[in-house]
């Protein structure tokens, strides 16, 4: 992993994909148009718009209620930006599933894994889960430690990347 920064990536120097759509373009035209390029089912993919906080200047995943946007114009929905960027969650290629779990906006919090592994100085993307707000830290080790393939018991130390 090349990049170091506070956020999941560099604008300026990630490999990304350019879509070009019409203003005028549903959310759900723009997840058909997804789904087809990335050939998976529509419920299969997700899109999290990336908003730079005010407090720190990260930039970070915000959900979006799809039942409420599907039909709003792109344009809208992305406040009106030129590029607008997000991370787009797909289903695992292995899953059985065509769908992806429901995310609650009201009772989950998207947390995406970074694994910082000592043995090698490399830190890594591990993966994304979205816990109840209520979950305690504690609990989600053995998710966490799945996540990276380590024993389910391993003691971990967590880190809220900010940088301010």
């Amino acid at each position: 992993m090349e990049h170091k920064g506070p956020d999941l990536y560099d604008i300026e120097k990630a490999k990304s994909r350019k879509f070009n759509v019409k203003s005028a373009s549903t959310i759900f035209e723009v997840m058909q148009l997804l789904a087809t390029h990335f050939k998976y089912p529509v419920r299969g993919l997700r899109i999290w718009p990336l908003r730079i906080r005010l407090h720190d200047k990260t930039l970070r995943p915000s959900p979006l209620d799809y039942d409420y946007v599907a039909s709003q114009k792109i344009v809208d929905v992305a406040e009106d930006e030129v590029n607008w960027h997000v991370f787009l969650e797909l289903i695992k290629p292995d899953s059985k599933s065509k769908e992806l779990p429901h995310y609650d906006l009201d009772n989950n919090v998207l947390l995406l894994v970074k694994y910082y592994d000592p043995k090698h100085g490399i830190m890594t993307y591990a993966g994304l889960t979205y816990p109840k707000i209520t979950s305690k830290v504690r609990d989600l080790f053995p998710i966490l430690n799945k996540m990276v393939g380590l024993p389910p018991k391993t003691p971990l130390q967590i880190y809220e990347v900010n940088y301010l």
